[in-house]
């Protein structure tokens, strides 16, 4: 039996340009990023033609939404090569292990008001379960 699959996608606009963000996710883990704009969508907001500059000066915009709205999961994503494939720009990167995509704040190190400290454990992309290694989650080794 193939493993569930599901497929979840979300909008931002970032500097004027609407972004899709999908994720692919299989048995709960996170094993594929998207990040995709439409170039004619940035050349009508920015009034010149799409080069590597332009596409920079949007990759840093994610960069920005990854760090604060983000929660720092999106950083593999936005730094993916891109790919342009019938006028839309995509960053796809493949999640191997669910450290990837962990939030940054579950690194950090919690003191209590008794003193005590609280360290991070392992993160997994599904809660109570120890981290996966993603390749085991992929049919042939590709999402």
């Amino acid at each position: 039996m193939a493993p569930e699959r599901e497929v979840v996608t979300s909008d931002a606009e970032i500097r004027g340009v609407r972004v899709r963000l999908e994720k692919v996710i299989v048995e709960g883990h996170v094993v594929e990023m998207s990040l995709c704009y439409r170039i004619i969508d940035a050349e009508n907001v920015y009034e010149k033609p799409w080069d590597d500059a332009l596409d920079k000066h949007l990759a840093m915009g994610m960069a920005a939404v990854n760090r604060i709205a983000a929660g720092e999961t999106l950083g593999k994503a936005v730094a993916a090569k891109p790919r342009v494939l019938d006028g839309v720009c995509c960053r796809t990167a493949r999640i191997e292990r669910c450290q990837e995509v962990a939030p940054a704040s579950h690194y950090w190190v919690i003191t209590e008001a008794d003193g005590t400290r609280r360290e991070p454990g392992p993160y997994s992309c599904v809660p109570g379960t120890p981290p996966a290694d993603h390749n085991l989650l992929m049919e042939d080794g590709a999402p």
